[in-house]
Parts: structure tokens; sequence; C-alpha cells
């Protein structure tokens, strides 16, 4: 009787285990990692998109299998073209915008991803590292030549540089797209959690805030 309870058990795993795979395969919503770290995906990837290579159409299918709709939008009769994905459960990003050109397969250039749940620049910083600069001027943190740019909640100008400081915006892109940005007067090289008078005495000739 033993054997035949084991036998029986062992056979509703295996279905268990066949069904979900099944689930998967077919496309049904996942879970969306905050930020990955898998060998086929570094950041600026995030969840398989890749900015530079995703195409539009591959990047909407992902972000819907991961609980995103489409957001309602008015046509952009331009070249440029985004797209609003919001979370239809609880996430740690809540908004994931995509914007591209009307080109080619119409690839990704650019992933916005918004955080609406407490999400900590130290814990973001674990996983990217310590940023090239930082612009304080507009609270943004700035990695790998623009590709990753950390928009923070508060003015880092009201506040000392903390990594307790929560994350508002997460800007993924192509290299070359946030090019500007790092050209700006003010940017500042990443000295470290350091009062921004520090970073003041250390560029008298640049604008801190």
């Amino acid at each position: 009787m033993s054997r035949f309870l084991v036998s029986m058990a062992a056979l509703m795993i295996a279905t268990l285990a066949a069904v979900s795979g099944l689930a998967i395969s077919a496309g049904q919503v996942g879970e969306a990692a905050p930020l990955d770290t898998a060998p086929d995906c570094q950041i600026p990837c995030w969840n398989g998109i890749h900015p530079g290579q995703t195409t539009m159409h591959q990047a909407s299918a992902i972000l819907k299998r991961l609980g995103y709709e489409l957001l309602p939008r008015d046509d952009d009769p331009g070249i440029n073209v985004q797209l609003s994905y919001g979370a239809t459960r609880p996430a740690t990003f809540c908004q994931a915008d995509l914007s591209g050109r009307r080109f080619r397969d119409l690839v990704v250039r650019e992933l916005v991803l918004r955080a609406c749940e407490s999400l900590p620049l130290g814990r973001v910083l674990d996983r990217l590292g310590l940023p090239d600069s930082m612009l304080p001027i507009a609270s943004t943190l700035i990695f790998q030549e623009g590709q990753i740019i950390i928009t923070l909640r508060l003015p880092i100008c009201d506040m000392k540089p903390s990594p307790h400081a929560l994350i508002r915006y997460i800007n993924l892109s192509e290299i070359g797209i946030n090019a500007e940005v790092i050209k700006q007067p003010a940017d500042l090289p990443w000295h470290g959690f350091v009062p921004l008078w520090r970073y003041g005495q250390l560029y008298p000739n640049k604008t801190i805030c």
C-alpha cells in the first residue's frame, strides 16, 4: 500500500512539473526580475530586453508575459515611437516605457523603468557598482557612459547623497543615446557619499546645485 502511495505522489509531482513547464512555454505571465544579472542579460539589459538590439515588438511581448499592459496614448506622427506599459500586479517597477524609431525593425533605443515601491539606491549599487558621475542639479547618477541613468525621488541638492535615497526612475539605453547628458558642465565625477560642499571644494569651477 505504501509503495502505491509513493508511486502516486511521484506521478502527481511529475504531472505538476510538466504542466508548469507547459504554462511557461505557452507564454503565461511570469515574474519580472528587479535587475537582471544573468550572463545573457547584463545591465542595461532587463528581463531579456536589450536596448539597441531588441525590437519594439519583441519587447512588448516580453512585457506582456511579465504582467504589464499597454497604457492608452496618443499616436506620435513623427519618427519617434513611445509605448508605456503599466504593471497589472504589485511589482518593483510599476511602469515601463519603451522608445524607438520608425526604421528597420523598430529597435528599442531606450527603456525607462519607474520604481513605485521603495527601492533604495544602495540595493541597486550592490548590483551595478559605483556610478561614474552624477548631476546633483538633476538628481541623477550616471553609469557606463550614460547607458544607465538613475534618477532619485528627492533632490540631491536638498540632502547628502545617501545609499538610503529612494529611486524614481532607472533609464536603460543603447550606447551613445545619452551622450549629451554626460557632457553637461555640471557633471561631477563620483567621489562617494560625501556632503556636496566637499564636491564644491574638489570642483570649484563647476555648478553643484
